[in-house]
């Protein structure tokens, strides 16, 4: 009887255990990076600056260059990390660093959650005092099944 109790048991709890701990064999990666200039008189965001050649980061703290909803001083970096639909991994972590030359803008880690039923999970940092000086942001995931890296280059300039 008391067996029995136990491979019930096992049986009806190790799904949530084995959810919980998450699996070594899935893959986790940084399907993509994307960037938005916030708009802080409208409270709204650009389209995606990274490699957009259709936006000029030239004096975007003072709405110049020809991003179309004017000054911005914040960038959102928005971070898609993919794997199995539904996978979790408890210790999966994402780094992210926003560089300049001189200063450290941004240096976060987050945990990751649950992939929803299309693979994907999304992350948001908000990185302030940009708009000047190019920023390097680098991504990455960091525990079992992580992918690797990812980084991207921010081009803004100031200047007369």
């Amino acid at each position: 009887m008391r067996y029995a109790r136990l491979v019930l048991a096992t049986l009806l709890f190790w799904p949530i255990v084995s959810t919980v701990k998450g699996s070594p064999n899935v893959q986790y990666v940084i399907a993509d990076i994307q960037a938005k200039l916030y708009y802080s008189h409208s409270g709204r965001f650009s389209a995606n600056i990274v490699n957009n050649p259709k936006i000029v980061l030239w004096n975007v703290i003072i709405g110049e260059g020809n991003a179309p909803g004017g000054a911005s001083e914040t960038t959102l970096i928005d971070i898609r990390v993919s794997g199995a639909p539904k996978s979790f991994s408890g210790q999966l972590k994402l780094h992210v660093t926003a560089r300049t030359k001189d200063q450290v803008l941004l240096d976060k880690r987050a945990s990751i959650g649950v992939m929803n039923t299309s693979g994907h999970y999304y992350a948001a940092f908000l990185i302030n005092d940009t708009g000047c000086t190019p920023i390097d942001v680098i991504a990455e995931l960091v525990g079992p099944g992580a992918g690797p890296p990812v980084k991207i280059s921010l081009p803004f300039q100031c200047g007369e």
